[in-house]
């Protein structure tokens, strides 16, 4: 017990230590209160995915396309966009970016994906 006394500083500090390695391990996040969406707004639904970049989209109707009966959510004009050009491409598989079986090579087009 005297060792404790004497050395409460370091205690507390490796107590700290390991309450934070726990947490970056995950103990415990369950317990935590969920964080908002980082792009909540009021009356803006964001459950929608956007089939083009993976996403969360806007599910307020204002980048939306309809394809084969559905309507697909957009979280930019560019991904709206780029499915109108060519639905089929993002929808087969549900893949998302490329679709499966699709190779991901950026041979000197730049460093933006697609």
């Amino acid at each position: 017990m005297q060792w404790l006394n004497d050395n409460w500083l370091v205690a507390l500090l490796v107590l700290g230590a390991l309450v934070f390695l726990l947490r970056r391990a995950g103990v415990g996040r369950g317990f935590a209160a969920p964080r908002p969406h980082p792009q909540a707004s009021p009356g803006v639904d964001w459950s929608s995915t956007d089939p083009v970049s993976g996403e969360p989209a806007a599910g307020d109707g204002t980048l939306t396309a309809q394809h084969g009966g559905r309507v697909y959510h957009f979280a930019s004009r560019e991904t709206l966009e780029r499915f109108q050009s060519d639905p089929e491409r993002y929808l087969r598989g549900g893949a998302g970016r490329h679709g499966p079986g699709t190779a991901h090579r950026h041979g000197g087009h730049g460093g933006g994906c697609c």
